[in-house]
């Protein structure tokens, strides 16, 4: 079998990307192999702990992290969005598993920017929401709906008590050793984190709101994506 890293580093070379990392999970091994720059113009070695935005995989966490209060029984899917957030601008018949699997119906792109404060959530579902319509009936169409996975978080805010950073390290990083993830820059500060790259130019600042958070914030390394691709796998705490 040609060796992975071998493989990527020619990928890289050709489709000129600066650093990446990659694994292969089969069975009981794992292969994982780096490669490159944190940055064309700041390069550090690309490196195991290195962290890449892993964008909309985020929401597999979120919806993990909520089905951890299905499971204790605080939440149930079939329960309506409204109940367990009074006052939220969303159909009564919308209910938390539409929220997960993209049937709510409402438009989920227009979200704004509300700020890096832990209230940024709260003001998502009090301020942005009333001004998304309902395109479709709730659970007829699946439509992809970062709106949703946003209010998603507020729900697991909610049921923890926490803010959303703090209640998914709770419920699914610490649990499961994902010490080099994030959904913070401050958290990111002396960290090994990639760059994103436009026409092989760097592109500045964190890319993604906080109030998107939810939906595609995190910032994750390999290693770390490889323990929550196990535990996605085979179970786990």
């Amino acid at each position: 079998m040609r060796d992975l890293a071998d493989l990527i580093r020619e990928l890289a070379e050709k489709h000129d990307v600066p650093g990446l990392a990659t694994a292969v999970l089969h069975r009981d091994q794992t292969q994982v192999a780096v490669h490159g720059v944190t940055s064309a113009t700041d390069p550090l070695p690309v490196d195991e702990d290195t962290m890449f935005f892993i964008g909309s995989t985020t929401k597999t966490l979120t919806a993990t992290a909520l089905m951890t209060f299905v499971e204790s029984g605080a939440l149930s899917l079939d329960a309506a969005v409204n109940d367990v957030l009074p006052g939220c601008a969303v159909l009564d018949e919308v209910t938390v598993g539409m929220l997960l699997d993209h049937t709510a119906g409402f438009r989920g792109d227009s979200l704004v920017d509300t700020g890096w404060g832990d209230d940024c959530l709260a003001r998502v579902v009090d301020e942005c929401l009333p001004h998304e319509p309902q395109v479709t009936a709730p659970g007829a169409v699946v439509s992809y709906n970062n709106a949703a996975v946003v209010v998603a978080g507020r729900l697991l805010e909610v049921l923890s008590g926490r803010p959303y950073p703090a209640a998914l390290a709770a419920t699914v990083l610490e649990p499961l050793g994902m010490t080099s993830s994030t959904l913070l820059p401050w958290e990111a500060t002396g960290r090994r984190l990639a760059t994103g790259h436009l026409s092989g130019s760097p592109v500045l600042g964190w890319p993604v709101k906080r109030s998107w958070g939810p939906a595609g914030g995190l910032a994750s390394s390999i290693g770390d994506q490889v323990r929550w691709a196990r535990f996605c796998l085979d179970g786990g705490p």
